[in-house]
Order: structure tokens, then sequence, then C-alpha cells
């Protein structure tokens, strides 16, 4: 029988939630723990923390009393520090996108010799990546952790997000720690938290701070307007403290790199180039059609997207599924907020982590199973499958087509939406358990 709506406070998201291990959990765990060794193994040290080095770059430059939000004052000084030599490469150009506060606070760390800084950030974004995944569990009341900790940290979206020395765990321990409060019926805090990681990262911290907001576990709409406040409060403070300490000249040069961050990373051939490599669904449009504006890119992935929701919604029972549980509404906002996001990079899939979690807890079907064992091993297996195409059809551009991330993301909400009861029928009691794969 389905469980009532919720008429006092908000229950802890995912309460008595678990993922029990099968036979084959081992084997896909053995591969992804085999491939995270390799990725970190002394065969690709020189390419690990590759955003790690532009932060390196941006904290020198603005020592020097440089401007970061310059394209060319940053892609100087990237030939600088990491300059190309025989067998080296050098370091891709890329733009520095992260707020004022953000540089003022690598000043502080620049000074470092650059093998001790990839060091600090490398050990500094592994542990925000494994405090991000303890609170998420906490604040979920997990049973057995163990498994979901291995699954998340060797899944590919994470490994590349510490092995680059991306944000994109940053932003997931702010999310945790805003669900965590929530939970604990502190919304006007986790608002605050929220306001953080939209300051800090707002292409995908602004839609899952939203999705929280809205969807967040609550009896009525009062935690939802103190979240809200919170939020605004947060990032508004951070906002303003930005415009005291660097002035408001800075703080307009970041929001134009955000503006025009796409077509900064390839100026020589626009933002289509960019666009066909983000996991979201609006890279979609750009592989397709080859140059349309990011509207019209939008546009087309709300299709998509409202197409998968349209037909599950024809056959389940969206309102009776979200009643039973509302972290499985939370967790459906959450994913379709990403794909939604115009800059979803596959490290940012990291902030899946809540409908992952959803989606293991909840009775296992054929779609949830291959979700779950592609979100293990579809790096791996789509460098295996890469090098078998290249030799069988050497004359076709592979590049062309979706990446791993759009793949992802969309069968990550397609999946969701199949664990919703059909219309007609009754669903059993929520957070018993679930078999995994």
């Amino acid at each position: 029988m389905t469980t009532p709506a919720p008429t006092g406070p908000p229950e802890p998201a995912g309460s008595r939630a678990s993922w029990r291990p099968r036979r084959w959990t081992a084997v896909l765990l053995v591969i992804s723990a085999t491939f995270a060794a390799w990725t970190f193994s002394p065969i690709w040290w020189s390419q690990v923390g590759q955003d790690a080095k532009v932060y390196y770059a941006a904290g020198m430059l603005g020592r020097a009393g440089g401007d970061v939000y310059d394209p060319g004052q940053m892609f100087a000084e990237e030939d600088r520090l990491f300059p190309a030599g025989p067998g080296t490469p050098g370091l891709s150009h890329t733009t520095f996108a992260e707020p004022p506060l953000f540089v003022a606070a690598l000043d502080l760390v620049a000074p470092l010799p650059l093998t001790r800084f990839h060091l600090f950030w490398l050990a500094f974004s592994a542990t925000a990546a494994v405090g991000a995944l303890v609170v998420l569990l906490a604040a979920m009341r997990w049973r057995g952790r163990a498994l979901a900790l291995a699954f998340l940290l060797t899944s590919p979206p994470m490994l590349l997000a510490v092995f680059v020395g991306n944000t994109s765990t940053i932003v997931l321990l702010g999310w945790s720690i805003a669900l965590l409060l929530w939970t604990r019926q502190q919304p006007a805090l986790a608002g605050t938290a929220l306001g953080v990681i939209c300051w800090l990262k707002p292409s995908v911290g602004l839609p899952i701070a939203a999705a929280l907001v809205l969807a967040g576990p609550a009896a009525d709409v009062g935690p939802r307007i103190r979240a809200a406040g919170g939020l605004i409060l947060a990032a508004a403070g951070l906002l303003s403290l930005d415009a005291v300490v660097n002035g408001t000249g800075a703080l307009a040069r970041w929001g134009g790199t955000l503006i025009g961050y796409a077509s900064s990373l390839s100026s020589s051939r626009g933002s289509t180039v960019f666009s066909a490599n983000m996991s979201g669904l609006a890279g979609l449009p750009a592989i397709w059609l080859g140059s349309l504006s990011t509207p019209v890119s939008l546009g087309l992935a709300t299709l998509v997207l409202a197409a998968i929701l349209l037909v599950a919604v024809r056959v389940s029972d969206l309102t009776a599924g979200i009643r039973e549980s509302p972290t499985l509404g939370l967790a459906l906002l959450q994913t379709a907020a990403l794909a939604l996001s115009p800059y979803l990079h596959f490290n940012d899939l990291v902030l899946a982590a809540l409908p992952l979690l959803v989606l293991a807890s909840r009775p296992l079907n054929n779609l949830s199973r291959v979700t779950l064992i592609l979100w293990a091993v579809a790096s791996p297996a789509r460098l295996v499958l890469s090098a078998l195409l290249a030799r069988l059809a050497p004359g076709v551009n592979y590049a062309v087509l979706p990446s791993t991330g759009i793949v992802l993301i969309t069968l990550t909400f397609a999946a969701l939406l199949a664990t919703l009861p059909r219309r007609g029928t009754r669903l059993g009691l929520p957070g018993t358990g679930a078999e995994a794969v």
C-alpha cells in the first residue's frame, strides 16, 4: 500500500535505504577499481591535475596583478608555466571561469612549488569527494555504506573530477551539506550552503540548488521559502564581498566570462564543438544540426526530455511514486536539471550521486541494471570499443557521437521513471533495501 503524504516535519531523505550486493557487484567493482588504479598510475602522471594547473596559473597571474578573465593573459601564463617540449604537449589553453574571491584564495597557495600545489589540490579534491559522499549517505540514513562509497568513488565522473582537480567535488560537498541540513529541519542553513555552490559554479550549482528547494521533502511551502531566502542572502553576500575585495569590474569580467564560456574555449570554431562535448542534453542538437544558438539547443533538448517524461507518465503513476518516496521526486528533478544545464562537463556528473543512490535503493529492473552497470564501467568500455572500432572502420569519425555523459544522464532519468508504479497498481513499502547489480 502507499504511504500518505507527509503532514509533519519532513522525513530524512531515503531513510532505511540500502543496496544489497549480488554476485556481479564484485566483478563491476573490480573493473572500476582497476580502471581507477590505471588512471592514477605513473603512465598518466603528466596529465594529472589539468584543471589544477589552470588554477595554479590563475593564482600566479593574480599575484602578478594580471587579469585572469582575459583569455590572452591566461593563455600566455599557461604557456609560460607549462611550455610544450619534446614529448610534452604543454597545457591546452583553458579560460578561467571561477569567481574573483576564488582567485584571492588561490593567491594564498600559488607561492607553493608546482609539485606541492598539485599534491595539495589532489588531496583537497579527494577529501572533498569522500566527505561529500559520507555526508550524503548520512543525510539519506543509508545502511551498509561501503558498497555505495566504493561504487561512487570509482565511477568514471568521480575519477575524472579528482584526476583533473575540478571544483565539482566541492560543489557536491556543498549540496550534500545542504541536504543534510534540510533533513535536520534547518532549511535556512541549507539555503546558505546552496548559495555558496551557486556562487562557486553557477552553471550547475543553480540548477541543483533549485531542485532541492523545489523538491526537497517538506510538509508545506514554509521550508522552501526559508531555503530560498538563505540561498539569496548567501549568494548576495558573497557577491557583495567580491565587489568590496576585488571591485565591481572583476565581477563584471567574471560575468562576461560565464556568458561567453563556450566561445572562449573554442574561439576558432565557435560554441558547437564545445557543446558537442557536453554531458547534458544541450549537446545533442549541436551534434545533430551543427550550428545552433544555445536557446534553440536547450529548447530541442527540452523536447527530448519531455518526450521521455511523456512516454513514462502515460504508463506510470508519477504522483503515486513521489507520494511513496518524496526523495524520488527530488532525484527526478535533479537529474532533469543537470541534463538541461548548458555547460555540463563529464566530471559534473558527480552531482548525480543522489539520483544514483535513489535508483539503487529501489527494486531494480532491466533498465536500472543497465544504467548502474554503465555508470561503473562506461569509460573503460568506451575506450575498448573505440579501439576496436578504430581498427574495424578507421575512416569513421567517432568524435561526433554523443558523449558518454549524455548517455548516462539520459539513462538515469529514464531508469528513475521506470521505477514508478504502473497506473492502477499499488506500491510496496519503501526503503526495505533493494538488490544490486
